[in-house]
Formats: structure tokens, C-alpha cells, sequence
């Protein structure tokens, strides 16, 4: 049979017959109170009779193409119900799939690596190895700097560590002013030195001589009378017979001569800055010391800083945390966060 469908009130859906059998409607109706609302449906027939349908009212608020489900709702026969998002694993999170799930909250990182979340709708975080460490297998992995000289500037030596790395100079060589890579060469004539009477430059080290008269003994800084005087004086004085028959005089190492009265006087060699910190002046000499986190060379004058970082990984005992980058200072060493 032939029959007509109107709908009143406010209409703002629309009505179709699906498969010549099936009537549906639909519509759209804006409220702003998603809980405290009913939703009625009656239909009258040109006999005026009628039917009420109280249907049970899902809301889906799903966002971001996340999935509405029943799973996880408290009571499935309320009315209306609010129905729970599945949202887009690792993507999405929040009660509508609203928020972007922070993936490093999620995830996390491995040691030592900085983590940043991917913003939706990328997943998951990316992580990312501190300067001077490389990322394998999840790990982050010193760089070993000093292994190719395209990796540093160092111009003479370069020393490994943690993270970074650091230049040293060959014997007989220092640091150009204000630089912490290039080297020049020391003139140890300039400053103490070993020598009894005559130094003599040379690049990276230096040679002793002695002054007419006088000839180095094996130790090659020492100087002795090549003919001693007949006369012999008692030390600290030496003398010596020059080819032309006159004497000449000099003073035993660590001592300085009067020549107006050849008499000789202790040199206090801790007013010449021989030593790198602590001097203590004793009579033809010097003792030389260094401060806590210094060692002293091989010339018993200078100090060198001590590498905690070096000589402790070098040992297999930590200085820091697992998580914490060694970096050495000067007498010292400081354990800090990467970056």
C-alpha cells in the first residue's frame, strides 16, 4: 500500500527509505548539556494515534579517528551512555582521543639520550645521543675523537675522554696565547733550566755549554774545570787554568759568583719561578711540590693536572653516575647531566 511520512517540528535532518523497507532519519541537533537531556520520538497516524520511542541515547565524542566502545563503560543501560575511545596506539590519548600522547612519558629513551616526543600524528619519541656519543643498538656510544684528525684540532697531542676530548703538547712545547690547540715552542733559556753556565735553545728541548775554561761532565749540564788550578779552592768556588796560563773562576751548580771577590752565593732559585706551584729554596737547590690534583713530571719542576676521568675509566671504576658525563678541570673534575 501507498503511504506518506511527514515529519514536523524543527527539521533540519533528512528522511530516506532504505531498500523499500527500512525508513531513516537523520538529523543533527546541537546541546550543551551532554548529560542532562532526553531524546522522544513520536509518530502519529491519520487516525491520530500514536506510539512513543524512548531510545537509549550513545554519545561518541571520538576524535582524531579514534573508535568508540563499550569496553570500560561503568553502565552500559544509562541513559544517555557515553561510550569510551579506543584511540590510535601510541599516537592519541585523553578521554575524546583529544590529547597527544607524549611518547617519551610512554617510552622513554635509552641511557643517556635526550628524548622528544613526535607531536601526533606522528608515534612514538625520538631519541638522540649527546655531542661527542653515537647511538648504536639503543646505546649511546663515545666517540673516540682522537682516532682521526679531521675529528679534532688538535696540532700535537689529543686525549680522549667522555663525550669530548681534550689537546696536550709535546715536550719542550706549550700552548700559543689564548688558544688551547696550537703549540710553540719553550725557551728553556729564557726560564730556569738545568744548565750550570751556558743554555742553548733548540726546538721542542735545549743543550748546555760552559763558558771558557770549564767542560761538561757526563750528566751534560754540569760543568768542570777542564784544567783545574793548582790552587785548588774549597767548593762552593771552582777554578780553572785557561791555555794562556790566568785562572778563571766559577761557582758549583746552584750557586752565583762575586766576581770582585770570587766568592759565591746561594742562588734562591724559588724567586726565578722554577717550580710550576710550591718551592721551597735550600742552599744550592730547590724542592719543588704540587697542589692536590696535580702530579709532578719528570723533571721534578712541573705539574700536570690529573685526568680523574681518564684514570679512573682506564681503571673501570666510575667517578659518576651511569647516566653522567665526566668533564675534568683543572686540580678538579665535575660529573654533569648530557645536554
Amino acid at each position: 500500500d501507498n503511504f506518506t511520512v511527514i515529519v514536523s517540528g524543527n527539521d533540519n535532518g533528512e528522511l530516506s527509505y532504505l531498500n523499500g523497507s527500512t525508513w531513516v532519519y537523520s538529523f543533527t541537533w546541537t546541546h550543551s548539556d551532554t548529560l542532562n537531556f532526553t531524546v522522544s520520538f513520536v509518530a502519529v497516524d491519520s487516525f491520530n494515534a500514536s506510539t512513543i520511542l524512548d531510545p537509549q541515547v550513545r554519545i561518541c565524542g571520538c576524535i582524531n579517528d579514534g573508535n568508540c566502545t563499550e569496553v570500560g563503560v561503568t553502565d552500559i543501560s544509562a541513559d544517555p551512555v557515553i561510550l569510551q575511545c579506543d584511540c590510535i596506539e601510541e599516537v592519541w590519548t585523553g578521554l575524546f582521543c583529544e590529547e597527544d600522547l607524549d611518547g617519551c612519558e610512554a617510552f622513554g629513551c635509552y641511557p643517556g639520550a635526550t628524548c622528544s616526543d613526535n607531536p601526533a600524528p606522528e608515534s612514538g619519541a625520538t631519541c638522540e645521543c649527546p655531542q661527542g656519543f653515537n647511538e648504536i643498538e639503543e646505546m649511546c656510544d663515545d666517540i673516540d675523537e682522537c682516532e682521526n684528525t679531521t675529528s679534532n684540532d688538535c696540532k700535537q697531542v689529543c686525549i680522549n675522554t667522555e663525550g669530548s676530548y681534550y689537546c696536550e703538547c709535546l715536550n719542550g712545547f706549550k700552548f700559543i696565547a689564548g688558544s688551547t690547540t696550537d703549540c710553540e715552542d719553550i725557551n728553556e733559556c729564557e726560564v730556569y733550566n738545568d744548565c750550570h753556565q751556558i743554555c742553548n735553545n733548540t726546538k721542542g728541548s735545549y743543550r748546555c755549554s760552559c763558558i771558557e775554561g770549564f767542560i761538561l761532565t757526563s750528566d751534560n749540564t754540569t760543568c768542570k774545570a777542564e784544567t783545574p788550578c793548582s790552587n785548588k779552592p774549597s767548593k762552593p768556588l771552582l777554578c780553572a787554568l785557561l791555555q794562556n796560563g790566568t785562572e778563571t773562576y766559577a761557582c758549583i751548580k746552584g750557586y752565583m759568583i762575586q766576581t770582585n771577590n770570587h766568592i759565591c752565593t746561594d742562588i734562591n732559585e724559588c724567586e726565578l719561578g722554577v717550580c710550576d706551584q710550591n718551592c721551597i729554596n735550600t742552599n744550592g737547590s730547590f724542592t719543588c711540590s704540587c697542589e692536590e690534583g696535580y702530579t709532578m713530571n719528570a723533571d721534578n719542576r712541573s705539574c700536570d693536572d690529573i685526568n680523574e676521568c681518564v684514570e679512573h675509566a682506564l681503571s673501570d671504576t666510575l667517578l659518576c653516575e651511569e647516566n653522567e658525563i665526566c668533564e675534568n678541570f683543572p686540580g678538579s673534575y665535575q660529573c654533569s647531566c648530557p645536554l
